[in-house]
């Protein structure tokens, strides 16, 4: 009890700050607060530092509780609304695994955690058939598990009502280390009414697939960049996956809740680095003559100085310049320009191709970012200004331009804004294109923008048709019933069960999928590998299929692939072939020599790829100091007897029948194995 008015009494002392507690009302009203969600929580004793305060948005308060230690080591945040009904959660008393295997299994990290919620959100479970499930989860590296829980009514999900909560598994026990929920307590339901005939048809009619072009990244950075290339996908029409609700078939538009955002860009291009001692390599030398025939800096600056609508200036002068290489190989231009006119404040951002001297990116402007004697435009003063942006593309000379087709912008009091988006082989371009602003008061170009993505691209003829894409989305994200606010009312409609879904066309794989793979197995009930197969399944590691075909040889992409998953983190299930092994040869697991996907490997190479892994190839080396205490030591390669002593030493390889086997073939059952011990073992 003392102890209880202590943490009390810090709080009205911790009032006097908070001016939107000002009056003793509210202290009260804090005090109420703060014994509600004590009775959902524990603190621990340790944490003897506390603090509070109130925000209050559309007239809802929120409010945060701290506690610490006084070395700041360990923490508790506790955010909840008026009624003391907890909305976030977030512990850091204690430390993370360090291991990837543990014997806690993931359902009872699912029961641990519906257990949490219901001691922490009672207000979630007092209705009957209207309440938090459990939907999913993801696990990440060092046995951390973000498990998803919905709200269902009545068996249908209401969108946008949740609870994820962060676990994770410290020496074989759970902690919670983080919980967000957003739940309308008192969210008002629309009467059910019978669900309209042939409404998934109606839907799939409404929402139809379309087939674009977008950019993909090869997740491999080379040299600092990462290089875009451009990938066909199949989409529902302008990323529009709607709503249509169940017994009229008319299209809802979801009610949108006013939030706050922030942005926080920043940008940095690869200056090019230079090597040093013993005369030039063949690579510098080729580097070097590549410069030479770029365009000068000052060819460059006559172009810009002389585009119309661009009004360059006496008083503009240059601030910086920057040859730096970018994507695909090709060197960039970046030219700054301010005024020496402080009062003026104008400045000039440029990049421009240092080999064809083609403008890549402009800005153009002041420091006044609003003036409100701005009008709506008249149609003869749109024209008009639209007149003149043509005028600058033309003396731009961009041919690109005749690559595209103009698509409605909207124009912003004085600013006439023209985006021009890429066609290529018929199909749209999302992201490529050309975009200029024109700002008719003060009579300039204020913006200019070149995105066209450069290589190979796929050809639509190669793609999939639209129906069986459409079957595959559907059959990875089927039409559902769910439950969205429309109006202030939640009302039941049908719609995808995931949203912004894409199909790579050429090959017909939904993509990402990763986030929603399990690997269950139909043919490991009564196998020796059923226990190693389903702990990696529970952190989301496995072979795709449905079935492990246990005996089967492995591959080597297969094996590669799996033990990436493993050791790296489970998205790299999402690699093409490609990415991964440029990944690989990157960090040294395999060489470009050794490359060879769908071929199998020998038991005594998957070990070398293990050891690589796990960093120790140095070691592994020192051959001479090694032995191996196997019958059949003398099959072992020479090179390799390091590389299989040290497993064997570790455990991860036990052999069978006292024999190492290491010239057969790696098993996909032995593959399983072979990761799961190294994993309970390193």
């Amino acid at each position: 009890m003392k102890r209880l008015l202590a943490v009390l009494l810090a709080v009205l002392l911790l009032l006097s700050s908070f001016t939107v507690l000002a009056s003793e009302d509210n202290a009260e009203e804090m005090e109420k607060v703060l014994l509600k969600v004590k009775e959902k929580i524990a603190v621990p004793d340790e944490l003897t530092e506390f603090s509070g305060n109130v925000s209050d948005y559309n007239s809802k308060k929120t409010y945060h509780f701290n506690w610490r230690t006084e070395d700041y080591e360990k923490t508790l945040s506790v955010s909840s609304d008026a009624d003391g009904r907890i909305t976030s959660y977030s512990d850091n008393a204690f430390k993370s695994s360090d291991k990837k295997i543990s014997s806690v299994s993931i359902d009872e990290i699912i029961k641990y955690a519906e257990k949490f919620l219901r001691k922490t959100l009672p207000d979630a479970f007092t209705k009957e058939n209207d309440g938090l499930f459990y939907d999913s989860y993801s696990a990440s590296q060092n046995l951390t598990y973000t498990l998803t829980f919905k709200r269902l009514k009545n068996a249908v999900f209401v969108k946008d009502n949740y609870a994820t909560i962060t676990l994770c598994v410290v020496d074989n026990e759970i902690f919670v280390r983080r919980m967000n929920v957003n739940f309308k307590y008192d969210a008002e339901f629309a009467e059910d009414k019978d669900k309209l005939e042939n409404i998934n048809e109606k839907y799939k009619e409404a929402f139809p697939v379309e087939l674009i072009y977008m950019d993909t990244y090869v997740p491999f950075i080379k040299d600092g960049r990462n290089e875009p290339a451009a990938k066909l996908i199949y989409r529902i029409k302008d990323n529009n996956t709607g709503y249509m609700d169940i017994s009229s078939g008319e299209i809802l538009t979801e009610d949108v809740e006013e939030e706050y955002f922030s942005k926080n860009e920043s940008v940095s291009d690869t200056v090019m680095g230079s090597a040093g001692g013993g005369g030039l390599t063949p690579q510098e030398i080729k580097e070097l003559e590549t410069i030479k025939g770029l365009k000068s800096v000052e060819q460059i600056e006559e172009i810009i100085k002389n585009l119309p609508y661009i009004n360059f200036s006496d008083d503009l002068v240059t601030e910086s310049k920057s040859l730096f290489k970018g994507s695909n190989e090709q060197y960039f231009y970046n030219i700054n320009y301010i005024s020496t006119d402080e009062e003026k404040g104008r400045y000039i951002y440029l990049k421009a191709n240092a080999k064809t001297d083609e403008i890549i990116s402009l800005s153009n402007n002041d420091y006044t970012y609003y003036d409100s004697e701005r009008k709506e435009l008249s149609e003869e003063e749109t024209k008009e200004a639209e007149t003149k942006i043509d005028e600058f593309l033309g003396k731009v000379g961009n041919e690109k331009l005749s690559q595209t087709t103009e698509i409605d912008s909207p124009d912003n009091y004085g600013n006439v804004n023209r985006y021009f988006e890429r066609i290529l082989n018929g199909v749209k371009f999302i992201g490529n294109g050309i975009n200029v602003s024109f700002d008719t008061k003060k009579n300039m170009i204020t913006h200019y923008s070149v995105n066209f993505t450069e290589g190979e691209f796929p050809h639509p003829d190669d793609a999939v048709d639209s129906v069986t894409a459409y079957e595959k989305i559907l059959k990875y994200s089927p039409i559902i019933e769910m439950y969205i606010l429309n109006g202030g009312v939640y009302r039941k409609c049908v719609t995808l069960e995931k949203h912004s879904v894409t199909l790579e066309a050429i090959s017909g794989e939904i993509e990402n999928a990763y986030f929603d793979k399990e690997y269950k197995y139909s043919d490991i009930e009564n196998h020796w590998v059923k226990e190693a197969a389903t702990k990696l399944s529970e952190i989301q590691v496995g072979l795709s299929g449905g079935v492990l075909d246990p005996e089967k040889e492995i591959s080597q992409e297969e094996f590669l692939n799996l033990t990436a998953c493993a050791i790296w983190g489970n998205y790299y299930s999402d690699y093409k072939t490609d990415e991964l092994y440029d990944i690989l040869t990157g960090n040294k697991i395999i060489s470009k020599e050794d490359r060879n996907p769908e071929s199998s490997i020998k038991r005594e190479d998957a070990f070398v790829y293990i050891i690589r892994y796990a960093g120790l190839e140095r070691v592994a080396q020192l051959t001479d100091i090694f032995k191996v205490n196997f019958a059949d030591e003398s099959e072992v390669s020479k090179e390799k007897i390091g590389y299989a002593a040290i497993l064997s030493g570790f455990g991860v390889v036990n052999g069978n029948g006292g024999k190492l086997r290491p010239q057969e073939n790696l098993t996909r059952a032995e593959a399983i194995s072979l990761i799961y011990k190294y994993l309970i073992s390193f």
